[in-house]
């Protein structure tokens, strides 16, 4: 299966941007569109049989998982051609999206949290600046002071969102994903999101 121990020395950015660039290639396309194909199924079953809003409900759950399951399991794929090992089966890439799935949820609550506490921050900043008095002398820095936070962690949400999918794919946990793509990005940020723009639009040949 996914025999590959990760480790801290052999993730690499140049590593995650050629899994990226594999995404023409035949094998990933066909575990995503097989997953998804589950998922849609199962939607379709929890709907006629068992209606209303709980088999609604169900179903898109199920077809959610089919989404994270073929996202994964495609990526293994992925990395497995960006190494240069023979690429695994449509069967053990479908067990091995399933079996990274929780951390995948995991990474997304986690980086969504992390967004979500940066807003609280800024609008307890601007709902200070209402206070009489001295509202008007913390407005003055504090809106330049947000827009280049808002700038800098826009910038670096694109490369981490990008590039901690890959990480998962590596079979890292959620926090050395984390730690790992954050000080990617934090490295050459803009260095960084050029090479991804330049070797995302030019993707391999090989595609069937």
């Amino acid at each position: 299966m996914f025999s590959h121990s990760p480790s801290q020395g052999d993730l690499s950015f140049s590593l995650l941007l050629r899994a990226l660039r594999g995404i023409t290639l035949w094998q990933p396309i066909l575990v995503y569109v097989l997953a998804v194909f589950i998922g849609m199924a199962g939607l379709e079953f929890f709907v006629q049989w068992l209606g209303g809003m709980l088999g609604a409900s169900i179903g898109m759950l199920i077809l959610f998982v089919s989404f994270g399951v073929g996202y994964l399991g495609a990526g293994g794929v992925l990395l497995h051609e960006a190494r240069g090992d023979s690429l695994p089966g449509i069967l053990r890439s479908l067990r091995f999206g399933l079996k990274a799935l929780p951390r995948l949820i995991g990474l997304l609550i986690i980086e969504s949290l992390l967004l979500f506490g940066i807003f609280v921050v800024e609008l307890l900043g601007f709902l200070a600046c209402k206070i009489p008095g001295i509202g008007a002398i913390l407005f003055v820095p504090l809106f330049p002071v947000a827009m280049l936070i808002n700038a800098v962690v826009f910038v670096l949400a694109i490369i981490v969102f990008n590039l901690s999918g890959p990480a998962l794919w590596h079979g890292e946990s959620v926090s050395n994903s984390l730690r790992h793509t954050i000080g990617i990005a934090r490295n050459k940020p803009g260095s960084i999101l050029l090479m991804m723009c330049k070797r995302l639009s030019n993707p391999p040949s090989k595609i069937f």
